[in-house]
């Protein structure tokens, strides 16, 4: 939670002495970063990039503001007690979307219930 810690910093001190600036997820700056080295040392681009994650707030939500399809795990993640699967189960389209308006976040582009293999 690095948005916590940054917040906590700044209390700690004179707001007008230190420049704190968070960098990660869900910021859009941290997507743009990997997007441009991607492109720059695998020539991927970013129609190609899907970011995968169990946080509808950092993963989903931040892939979404950046224009990048995303991957919300759902069973394995910190949304599972709140959508009451067991590890494996995929969640119901009207789970899935409950629960996005619920929380007021992005709604994922996939979904899978966990990777497998």
């Amino acid at each position: 939670m690095p948005g916590k810690l940054a917040t906590r910093y700044t209390q700690l001190v004179d707001p007008n002495s230190v420049d704190c600036r968070v960098f990660g997820k869900p910021h859009v700056e941290h997507f743009q970063a990997c997007l441009k080295k991607l492109q720059k040392d695998h020539g991927i681009a970013a129609d190609r990039v899907a970011h995968v994650g169990d946080s509808l707030h950092h993963d989903i939500a931040g892939a979404s503001s950046a224009g990048i399809a995303s991957i919300w795990t759902t069973s394995s993640g910190i949304h599972a007690n709140d959508l009451g699967l067991d590890f494996g189960q995929q969640p119901t389209t009207q789970q899935v979307r409950d629960l996005v308006k619920k929380e007021g976040t992005a709604e994922p582009t996939h979904v899978l219930p966990a990777f497998l293999w």
